[in-house]
Parts: structure tokens; C-alpha cells; sequence
């Protein structure tokens, strides 16, 4: 019985994270065809990316609903995030 609740607390987290990815894609699909730099292939590889690592945050801030799906729309930001903390840095030598 509890392992059955786990798994539910389980998939609602990543069913939340990748409703807020699927917003996230809506909101930049709707902004980048207004400004005309509309791509099919771009659009479909992002939105893959996006459901994949909006599914992920939402596992990772599923404590609450709300949280899976902000981390869900926030997915992207925040691999972003750790892309710019973790990136090499060039060294320079005066």
C-alpha cells in the first residue's frame, strides 16, 4: 500500500513538471512566431528537451504540486543555471 502511494507521488511530480515544461513551450513557441524566427525542427527538438527536463525538475521539486509544475516551467532556467556554474572558465596570464 505505501509503495503504491510512492509510485503515485512519484508520477504526479513528473506529470506536473512536464505540464509546466508544455506551458514553457507554448509560452517561447507563441513569442518566437511573432518575431518570425519560427522553426519546425528547432521547435520539436526544444520541446523534446524541455517535457524531458521539465519531467526531471518536477521529480526533483515534487513536494508539492505547485512546485513540480513552477520547476516544470523553470526547467530550462535552471539547466541553465548549472551549464554557467560549471562551465570552464579561460584562464588568462598577464
Amino acid at each position: 500500500m505505501a509503495n503504491e502511494i510512492l509510485m503515485a507521488e512519484f508520477f504526479i511530480g513528473i506529470g506536473f513538471g512536464a505540464m509546466g515544461g508544455l506551458v514553457r513551450i507554448l509560452v517561447e513557441g507563441m513569442k518566437n512566431w511573432s518575431l518570425g524566427r519560427f522553426s519546425w525542427r528547432g521547435f520539436l527538438i526544444y520541446s523534446f528537451a524541455l517535457l524531458i527536463i521539465g519531467a526531471f525538475s518536477g521529480l526533483m521539486l515534487g513536494f508539492s504540486k505547485l512546485l513540480g509544475f513552477l520547476g516544470g516551467y523553470a526547467g530550462i532556467d535552471l539547466m541553465d543555471g548549472f551549464y554557467t556554474a560549471f562551465k570552464k572558465k579561460k584562464i588568462k596570464f598577464k
